[in-house]
């Protein structure tokens, strides 16, 4: 165990503290990708596309977007930390006249204590051998190298924006010690050996949906599913019926994680196997004029006659965009029924119900 010199102390003689104690002061403030492995990557990255193609013939050449790098190249010697201002261009070779090759297009801070000639920050292009199936040059990358890109440049190309060009983002997010990392998808996120409580935001499931690490799963805080009734068989005008069994769900996201709090074992109803608090909405295409009740219940008909926990009824106008208005519900004890039921003002022979269920806490 040792106890490391702070920063922006003055030395004490020719005692100060050292290059490697300065970046694991930095380490500390950075998203772990493994505990006690600083995450490199891109820190607060707005643009999604930081490599891209340029019109540039002779010579060929990759434009990178401004970007801050945070760079582990060691183990237990903290991180780089450097930054691209404005956007930067950096070169590379013509296309081949035959096959095709990669460019990996990398950053790099130069490190003299680690052998490098000098202590520059390096933007770079490191290219392959071409071939009809050509290999990626990952082995021979220089060391420290960190690729933000890989380009796939095949016979024919006169640029790098030319058609004959493939680029594809490989750069990852990186994120201040204790904030969310963004991933890009589930892959991304399993890359990661978290600690208890590490949470992520999936860009690939929309606004806002972060993930928290429990400690053997990974858990959504607020969880959402929607569920679709098609084909409901005839229901007369002004008599109380329900949506049927509902037979699919449209929308329960790759990891929502909607099986441990939610079932729906028979007609015109859900089962709440979690206690807890929901928010639900409903609506009936085509929307003739209907009165919808839904409520907490022990079966359909508790919602309408009462006293389970009835919402107001809703008087729905013919409208096929119309949804009922968020309606919360408290479930307790776990086991409860959300159930449905409606009354058209017209008889219709096809419904498509859609009912919307998310988990609040």
């Amino acid at each position: 165990m040792t106890v490391n010199r702070g920063l922006f102390v003055r030395n004490n003689g020719a005692v100060g503290t050292t290059p490697i104690e300065g970046r694991l002061v930095l380490a500390s403030l950075v998203a772990e990708n493994a505990p006690g492995v600083p995450r490199q990557g891109l820190l607060d990255q707005k643009a999604t596309t930081v490599v891209s193609g340029t019109t540039a013939t002779s010579p060929l050449s990759y434009s990178v977007a401004p970007c801050t790098v945070v760079l582990n190249r060691a183990t237990n010697e903290g991180v780089y930390l450097f930054t691209l201002t404005g956007t930067t261009t950096v070169t590379t070779t013509a296309a081949p006249s035959t096959g095709a090759r990669w460019d990996l297009i990398y950053v790099k801070q130069n490190d003299p204590d680690k052998g490098d000639a000098n202590n520059s920050a390096v933007l770079g292009v490191h290219s392959g051998t071409a071939a009809v199936s050509p290999t990626k040059p990952t082995a021979t990358l220089p060391a420290g190298a960190y690729v933000l890109a890989e380009a796939l440049v095949s016979a024919g190309a006169t640029s790098t924006s030319h058609a004959n060009v493939t680029i594809t983002q490989t750069w990852r997010y990186t994120a201040h010690r204790g904030h969310w990392i963004p991933v890009r998808s589930q892959a991304e996120r399993d890359e990661i050996t978290p600690q208890r409580d590490v949470s992520v935001r999936r860009l690939d499931q929309g606004v806002g949906v972060v993930e928290t690490w429990n400690g053997t799963a990974w858990d959504l805080g607020i969880r959402h599913v929607e569920f679709v009734r098609l084909g409901q068989t005839d229901a007369p005008a002004g008599v109380m019926w329900g949506p049927g069994h509902f037979s699919a769900m449209i929308d329960p996201g790759p990891s929502r994680n909607y099986a441990d709090w939610l079932e729906y074992p028979g007609n015109d109803l859900v089962r709440i196997t979690k206690e807890g608090l929901y928010a639900v909405q409903w609506k009936i295409v085509p929307a003739t004029q209907n009165m919808m009740w839904f409520g907490v219940g022990t079966s359909p008909q508790d919602v309408y006659q009462g006293p389970y926990g009835r919402v107001p009824a809703f008087n729905i106008p013919g409208n096929d965009s119309y949804w009922t208005p968020l309606t919360n519900f408290y479930v307790g004890p776990a086991g409860q029924q959300l159930c449905f039921q409606f009354s058209s003002g017209n008889a219709n022979v096809y419904m498509n119900h859609r009912i919307k269920i998310t988990k609040l806490g």
